[in-house]
């Protein structure tokens, strides 16, 4: 009687929990990986062209049309506490400036808003209007 008395006590003092949903990856963890263009933006004018984008966790390597563009690969610094995340992506090519731009990642949709070789300000919003030198890059991750 004891025993079926300690375990309805402990039965209601400590009640069996759910599984906890896994903890999100930091932001810099989600961006690791291979993405591929759905749609590219640029000064507001729509682009036909296959890109893809490979982070490390150091470099983005770049791919236009199945050909990696070892001149275009450079290395990222993102800043996961602006809102919205902030990311430097930093030509290795001598003479180009920092790109400066703004992200997000929905599920496997990454969203970037980059000002064109540093000319201007960093985005603050996800598009790219005529004349802005902002390109807006919707990617998929690559599975």
């Amino acid at each position: 009687m004891r025993t079926v008395l300690l375990i309805a006590i402990l039965a209601v003092a400590a009640p069996i929990r759910e599984g906890q949903p896994p903890k999100e990856k930091p932001l810099q963890e989600q961006l690791i990986g291979a993405w591929e263009s759905v749609k590219i933006i640029d000064s507001g004018n729509a682009l036909d062209l296959t890109m893809k984008i490979v982070f490390t966790p150091t470099e983005a390597q770049i791919w236009h049309d199945g050909k990696r563009m070892m001149d275009e690969d450079g290395t990222w610094v993102i800043d996961a506490k602006k809102n919205p995340p902030t990311i430097d992506l930093n030509p290795n090519r001598k003479g180009d400036k920092k790109e400066l731009g703004i992200l997000k990642i929905e599920a496997d949709t990454l969203t970037l808003s980059v000002i064109q070789e540093g000319d201007g300000p960093r985005p603050t919003e996800f598009k790219s209007a005529a004349e802005s030198k902002v390109t807006l890059l919707h990617l998929k991750r690559v599975k």
